[in-house]
């Protein structure tokens, strides 16, 4: 089998998702990568998740590499290459006597002919006639609708990835010089950084041995016998050579770095474990010649954390997936190319400032014209700019750029063109400096404008010397941002250095766009043309693999403001839709890509955002039309704050309780010692709560007898009984007639004990499922940063009790002690099962019926709480995404046919719903037939003519694109008698609420003129 059969046999042949050689420049953002793994790996192809295959802005993820090889070790050093590069999780290698499959993002060297998982060989070699039983995944059809990732879950490791490896490896090995050896740490993290620079540069063979020879140095330098004197010449040398220096050091002095520990540094570079010092002897373990140039980058960003200075100054490396994204966003409204000018304007260690160079040499070289040094400069040094306060940071920036710049050069070392001379980017291009300054060098004293303008501005607040604080006070009546805020700042002064039809894409904290100060939205959605928005706040714990967590957004505009209303795109992905990063409920992993999902995509209307409103921007991560029409509706009730005015009933957080010796000014409080203390850490996991447990309170002793002089003594008011007792997290609202005494981020709501029984009616109504509705749609940080409400939310959440009197009230009440009643039964093990799922219905039936609400919208309110609250910062649960029961396919064929039917009422025809359960995804037909018609059933589970109806429903249909799985999780095709929508069987796209969504899309299309509805 030659390696067009193989490709013929996986169906990669004719898709236009395998891209071939000649064909890498359609993805300019990995072009550069691809090329070099088909110069120097035999690589032929690779197979893409790619949107539109015809568009070469879309974002592309690389799914397989298909390469060939002449032994089984020529293969195993392919793979090595590939794991280093660390771009495509699978590797297919043909042989002469057949295939083998390797992991991309797993390797550990083992003897020769040992294969295991561990070293990252997934199939040690398949025979060609057993290709499509055993590689069946890695067909083009399993690649497409997302199966391979559910089979060969076991190759995404996040540990086994280079990159996790290469920094836990150099974590280690800084711990032991700053530990074991005296090292001071700054010292021991230059010592490090400069030798991934010294290895990446000498492996890319940009120190050549000619280069060498020519310093008076050999090979040796950098080996195990490493000497501090070689080393110092060798930086010396690079550093005239190359225009800059990174990662300083001293080589003389108290702090200087002795020569055992440059030898325990060179040895780690050549595979040795700082911690076991066993050695991988003739094999270096990181191949620097296939490593990217942008780990200078994750290296310097990685130390920059240990030392802590990044969360002083809010900087965080951007991961390249997201920096793809945005960049391929900017692209769709304003194509980058060779003559436009690109700013960042915080650019640390130029992750897109790189990426934006990349691009345009695609760009240029698409465009027919030559990769010459001085074509490559030229594209650099008129194109790309960068600001940054980090000196260090700058350095890494100018020399990274340097770098890409001659991944394009053979050979790299410029031994062949001696008359060429680098550019001296530091000063030129990547400026030194604060953003805020007064006539800033960069813009040639306002003559240069920017077509780009992209980056991820600090997260902090300005200190009262910064440039950025002066700026904000001259410009508070014209620009304003909240408390400080330098990441607003920064989008407004990005306005002043925009060219006319320039535009710009920033990650900003999300909570910008629904925290309570609405003063920047008001006034900035006004002044610009908000081109669109990603809201990754779902991706938070992971995003940054893990270094940070505040939720971002990509905001894109234009500084022109827009004079019509319109739609503004918003994208919110889910964890739990990024299929090819998620592989099982429940399970985290590092995003290695961000797919843009269609069924994600809302659109909030310009005139509502220029309004500073929250709402809109909640509603499109969470909500629907739908949602917004309920909320508008239930708002016509008074709010808890004016319903606890009007029955004198005191709202306040906890008790700031401190020891005398606190260090900050406290009172006593004598009041409270003796009494009870609940602490929330105890009741974690316990759910909901309609009384304390006896467990997780104690009582407080007299060193705790004061508190906080700035929280006022209006905390102790509402521990007092009677009162309720409401988390921070909403998970409990419990009524107390004792005194207890609460943190301050828990809400206590208290009254005269004659409002006991109207107490435990607010207990009820805040355990409720439309109150967790009505508070998470309303809070800031609801959905965005975890799932915490606020004393304001609360003080805003619409309330009927006002209704509440008599036999109606005591309807409540009797309720309330019930529920107390049988959950204290349960913690003592005398309730049979889950008793209290009955009362718990009955609580919100008298919920929705205070607020008069139908049954579509008591459908929203419980599929909102139940399946999508819990994936709150990216949750993957199986209440969410698991496989839908039979009973719940059916209510949802069910609930869509209700709602279709009401919009042919009165006429003689009805609709029949279909569902097909295929496997991992299913069908739903919808077809028009007379009311006489007999009924059929409206679910067929998985069997062979299941499989051959949803086969003939979707083969050859033009519109469907055969990934949509990834980009389209919910597609509608209108066919000519029927209408047919496929998506994965998970439970969140087969709930009651969805079906009202399906039938609301499916009016649509029906009332759009013709031809815009399919």
């Amino acid at each position: 089998m030659q390696t067009d059969d193989l490709l013929q046999t996986l169906g990669y042949t004719d898709s236009p998702r395998f891209l071939r050689p000649a064909a890498f420049g359609s993805a300019p953002e990995f072009a550069h990568v691809f090329e070099r793994a088909a110069r120097q790996w035999n690589v032929r192809g690779v197979y893409l998740l790619r949107r539109d295959s015809s568009d070469e802005n879309a974002t592309s993820t690389p799914v397989v590499y298909v390469a060939e090889a002449e032994s089984e070790r020529a293969a195993d050093a392919i793979h090595h290459a590939v794991w280093n590069q660390n771009v495509v999780p699978f590797l297919l290698v043909r042989l002469p006597g057949g295939v083998r499959l390797y992991s991309g993002f797993s390797w550990e060297r083992g003897e020769e002919r040992v294969q295991s998982e561990q070293r990252g060989v997934l199939e040690a070699l398949v025979g060609f006639n057993d290709v499509l039983r055993r590689l069946g995944d890695l067909q083009a059809a399993r690649i497409d609708d997302g199966s391979v990732w559910q089979s060969r879950a076991d190759a995404m490791r996040r540990a086994s990835r280079v990159d996790e490896r290469l920094l836990g490896h150099l974590r280690a090995l800084g711990q032991k010089l700053t530990e074991a050896q005296q090292l001071k740490r700054h010292v021991a993290h230059a010592l490090i950084g400069k030798f991934v620079y010294l290895r990446y540069l000498r492996a890319r063979e940009i120190l050549s041995d000619r280069r060498l020879a020519d310093w008076g140095l050999d090979g040796t330098v950098l080996g195990r016998g490493a000497r501090p004197s070689d080393i110092k010449a060798l930086v010396g040398h690079v550093d005239n050579w190359l225009n800059g220096s990174i990662f300083p050091f001293p080589f003389t002095g108290e702090d200087a770095p002795t020569k055992t520990q440059i030898e325990e540094v060179a040895s780690v570079f050549l595979g040795d474990n700082p911690t076991t010092g066993q050695r991988h002897l003739p094999f270096e373990a990181y191949d620097f010649s296939s490593i990217p140039v942008e780990t200078l980058s994750v290296v310097y960003e990685q130390f920059l954390a240990v030392e802590g200075t990044n969360k002083e100054k809010g900087a965080y490396y951007t991961p390249i997936p997201l920096v793809n994204f945005m960049l391929a966003e900017l692209d769709d409204l304003r194509e980058l190319a060779p003559g436009m000018k690109v700013l960042d304007p915080s650019c640390g260690s130029g992750a897109f400032l790189v990426q934006c160079y990349r691009r345009l040499i695609a760009r240029h070289r698409r465009d027919g014209g030559d990769l010459r040094p001085t074509t490559l400069r030229d594209l650099l040094t008129k194109s790309i700019y960068g600001v940054d306060s980090d000196l260090d940071a700058c350095r890494v920036a100018a020399l990274s750029l340097t770098l890409a710049m001659l991944d394009y050069l053979t050979p790299p070392d410029l031994q062949s063109t001696p008359q060429f001379k680098l550019p001296d980017l530091l000063g030129q291009n990547v400026f030194h400096g604060d953003f805020f300054q007064a006539d800033p060098p960069w813009t040639a004293s306002g003559r240069r404008r920017f077509d780009w303008i992209v980056g991820n501005p600090p997260w902090v607040k300005a200190g009262d010397d910064d440039a950025g604080r002066q700026w904000i006070d001259a410009h508070a009546a014209t620009a304003p941002v909240t408390k400080r805020d330098v990441a607003e700042a920064f989008a407004w002064k990005a306005i002043d250095h925009l060219a006319e039809d320039g535009t710009v894409g920033l990650l900003l904290p999300a909570m910008t766009l629904v925290k309570d100060d609405d003063a920047f939205r008001r006034r900035f959605f006004d002044a610009v043309s908000i081109k669109g928005v990603a809201n990754f706040s779902n991706l938070r714990r992971d995003l940054f693999g893990g270094r940070a967590e505040t939720p971002t957004a990509a905001i894109f505009f234009r500084s022109r403001p827009d004079e019509d209303d319109g739609r503004v795109l918003v994208f919110s992905p889910m964890a739990a839709n990024q299929s090819a990063v998620r592989s099982a409920p429940g399970e985290r992993l590092r995003p290695w890509t961000i797919t843009l999902n269609a069924s994600e995509v809302r659109s909030v209307s310009r005139n509502e955002i220029r309004t500073g409103a929250a709402l809109p921007w909640k509603l499109a991560m969470w909500g629907s039309l739908r949602d917004a029409r309920l909320i508008e509706t239930v708002s016509h009730f008074p709010s808890f704050e004016d319903f606890a005015r009007r029955h004198e009933l005191i709202v306040s957080q906890g008790l700031q309780l401190r020891t005398q010796d606190a260090g900050e000014p406290v009172e006593p409080l004598p009041e409270v010692v003796g009494k009870l203390w609940l602490e929330p850490s105890a009741l974690k996991d316990r759910g909901r709560l309609y009384v304390l447990p006896e467990d997780a309170l104690s009582r407080i002793g007299p060193d705790l007898g004061f508190y906080r002089k700035r929280g006022g003594p209006r905390p102790l008011l509402v521990s007092r009984p009677p009162h309720v007792i409401v988390s921070g997290g909403r998970t409990f609202a419990a009524y107390s007639d004792e005194f207890v005494v609460f943190p301050d981020r828990q809400i206590g709501i208290a009254g005269a004990p004659s409002r006991s029984a109207l107490l435990k009616a607010v207990s009820l109504f805040l355990n409720s499922e439309l109150a967790a509705y009505c508070e998470f749609l309303l809070s800031p940080e609801g959905g965005i940063r975890g799932g915490r409400s606020t004393l304001e939310t609360l003080k805003r959440l619409p309330t009927p009790l006002e209704q509440l009197e008599g036999a109606q009230l005591r309807e409540w009440v009797a309720l309330h002690d019930e529920l107390v009643a049988t959950q204290r039964r349960q913690w003592v093990g005398k309730a049979d099962g889950d008793t209290l799922m009955p009362l718990e219905a009955r609580l919100n039936a008298l919920v929705a019926n205070l607020f008069d609400l139908t049954e579509e919208q008591r459908v929203l309110v419980h599929d909102l709480v139940h399946v999508r609250m819990p994936m709150i910062d990216g949750q993957v649960p199986d209440l969410s995404v698991g496989e839908p029961e039979a009973e719940e396919l059916e209510a949802y064929a069910r609930r869509l046919e209700t709602e279709l039917d009401a919009f042919v009422e009165g006429e003689p025809l009805r609709h029949a719903v279909t569902v097909l359960n295929g496997g991992p995804w299913g069908a739903v037909e919808v077809r028009l037939e007379t009311r006489l018609s007999k009924r059929r059933s409206r679910v067929r589970t998985a069997s062979p003519e299941v499989s051959r109806e949803m086969t003939r429903l979707t083969k050859g249909r033009d519109a469907l694109d055969p990934q949509w799985i990834y980009f389209d999780r919910n597609v509608f095709l209108y066919l000519e008698d029927r209408t047919v929508i496929l998506k994965p069987l998970q439970r969140l796209w087969w709930t009651e609420s969805q079906a009202l969504y399906d039938a609301d899309e499916i009016f649509a299309a029906a009332a759009a003129p013709f031809g815009e509805g399919a």
